[in-house]
């Protein structure tokens, strides 16, 4: 068996309208995080600000793909996404919601990806 990918599913949210656009004119793939990172995380469930500063930490290493370029020839890179999600305060707190609901605790019955 070939493995590709180190996770199980990810999942696109369209974050469009942050941008001015339609919502699915612009998507960010987000994938499923690890069991401690997972386990460390709801640890904070209770505490918005503790919950929100471990997630905009663990961005760069959850997303997967998106649709935000520089220039017609270079992507941002994923640390350069997560930096712009955290310093947008409506935008990072759409997603970590979305994310908790739509990726995280799913067990990809939402996936877009393909297995």
């Amino acid at each position: 068996m070939i493995i590709d990918q180190h996770y199980l599913f990810s999942k696109k949210l369209g974050v469009g309208r942050f941008f001015g656009v339609t919502e699915d004119d612009v998507t960010i793939e987000f994938r499923e995080t690890d069991v401690v990172t997972t386990t460390k995380f709801q640890t904070f469930s209770g505490d918005t600000s503790k919950a929100t500063e471990f997630f905009v930490k663990m961005l760069p290493g959850i997303i997967v793909d998106h649709d935000l370029w520089k220039d017609e020839a270079h992507k941002y890179t994923a640390d350069e996404i997560a930096a712009m999600i955290a310093g947008r305060a409506e935008l990072c707190i759409d997603i970590m919601g979305r994310y908790v609901q739509e990726v995280l605790f799913t067990h990809g019955k939402k996936s877009d990806s393909k297995l």
